[in-house]
């Protein structure tokens, strides 16, 4: 109930977002395009994206006059989320100190409230085709969004080969060699089912749309050593080398995915097993997929690519 303190966080919380908006950019915007089709991802857009730092804004100009409403949201929020049927605990350490802290940390929710709160729907709202944020920047982040489970694809390993092809391949010659970009990138969801283009300080906006386009035909164009090749660096991603608290996170992330030893395994054997014919069903799903289009950059760069005939529904000015 101290409102001056909350004020400094609510301050320092706005100031943190606003500067890192350009630097990590390609965060905000692959946030963006994956809150419209997966309510864990709708979630994180408002919590710490586009749409929570125009809260955030919102909250600070009603500081003064709706103090009162602000906290009792804050009341309910707080009651809400901190409930003993709702907790999870992880902890990392060695056995002998797990085993003597164990009774205390045990204790930890019955401090919290008792029941759980009941499960909410998320509803999602409809995808824009295309949006572009203003800031101002000299460069721009790039970002398309593919849902290829809705177009029929089912989840193998073999496209994370896929992906990593299309990163140190396709997307790496045409957006960041040609294009000029700091960085190019792409990544697909094993549980949401998306495929993620993005690019990261990029001079461009229409050559790096028409890159990201031309996906499924850079993905029919592999041969078998560059697949190979994708294949071990992607058998290094699934498995990297973890220190004790990375380790613990990890297990925590697999604990609440439901992601088993077994599926772990599977899908590394799908990885090292890849082949062209594998990797098709990825592209045939690209093909049927629309998607949409997310830009963060200057408005020079945005005015230029409409003139070109790139199309956004949204245009807002985020300075």
């Amino acid at each position: 109930d101290d409102r001056e303190r909350f004020r400094q966080i609510l301050l320092e919380e706005k100031a943190a977002l606003e500067h890192a908006l350009v630097p990590a950019g390609h965060r905000f915007v692959a946030t963006r395009l994956r809150s419209f089709y997966h309510p864990a991802e709708a979630l994180q857009e408002h919590m710490g994206g586009i749409a929570y730092l125009g809260f955030v804004r919102r909250l600070v100009a009603r500081l003064d006059t709706d103090w009162e409403e602000i906290h009792a949201a804050l009341m309910r929020i707080r009651h809400t989320v901190v409930r003993q049927g709702g907790v999870t605990l992880n902890l990392t350490a060695d056995g002998g100190l797990l085993a003597r802290v164990e009774p205390a940390v045990l204790r930890l929710p019955e401090r919290f409230a008792p029941g759980a709160s009941s499960a909410a729907s998320w509803p999602l709202p409809q995808p824009p085709r295309s949006e572009a944020f203003l800031v101002p920047a000299q460069v721009n982040h790039v970002g398309k969004i593919l849902a290829v489970a809705q177009a029929g694809y089912r989840f193998h390993g073999s496209g994370l080969v896929g992906c990593k092809l299309l990163r140190t391949g396709w997307l790496w010659e045409r957006v960041r060699v040609v294009g000029g970009a700091y960085g190019a990138f792409c990544s697909l969801g094993r549980q949401t089912g998306l495929l993620h283009f993005g690019s990261y300080r990029d001079p461009n906006i229409l050559s790096t749309l028409e890159a990201f386009g031309a996906a499924a035909t850079a993905l029919r164009s592999a041969d078998p050593a560059s697949l190979e090749q994708a294949a071990i660096g992607v058998s290094g991603d699934l498995d990297p080398c973890l220190l004790p608290d990375a380790q613990g996170f990890a297990a925590l992330s697999r604990h609440l995915s439901g992601t088993t030893t077994s599926l772990r395994q599977q899908i590394r054997d799908e990885v090292l097993e890849a082949t062209p014919a594998h990797i098709e069903p990825l592209a045939a799903a690209v093909d049927r997929s629309e998607g949409c289009v997310c830009v963060l950059g200057s408005e020079d760069s945005v005015n230029g690519a409409k003139a070109h005939g790139v199309v956004f529904d949204h245009v807002e000015r985020f300075a």
